[in-house]
């Protein structure tokens, strides 16, 4: 379903906001993210990205691994924020 589905749908879903995440499956095994956050009325509060072509991976479990820790690092700085009010362990 298209990003603008849900946001067309996101008020009337009764929800704060919404985190629409990409995910890319590239060649060469390179995997790519992307993380959207919008508020209740669609305005696109913070956008995070990342990408497994920077690194020496070798098999796909490796790039998938290298993506996801370096997707992991940078939601970090966004919890208890707008759109990921979730408390840190």
């Amino acid at each position: 379903i298209s990003l603008n589905y849900y946001l067309d749908h996101l008020s009337e879903s009764g929800a704060s906001g919404l985190l629409y995440m990409t995910v890319e499956h590239g060649w060469s095994n390179i995997h790519r993210i992307t993380i959207q956050c919008f508020d209740a009325h669609g305005n696109l509060l913070w956008e995070e990205k990342a990408s497994s072509s920077n690194t020496w991976a070798t098999t796909e479990g490796g790039a998938a691994h290298a993506v996801m820790g370096q997707i992991e690092k940078k939601l970090v700085r966004h919890v208890g924020g707008p759109g990921l009010p979730l408390k840190q362990k």
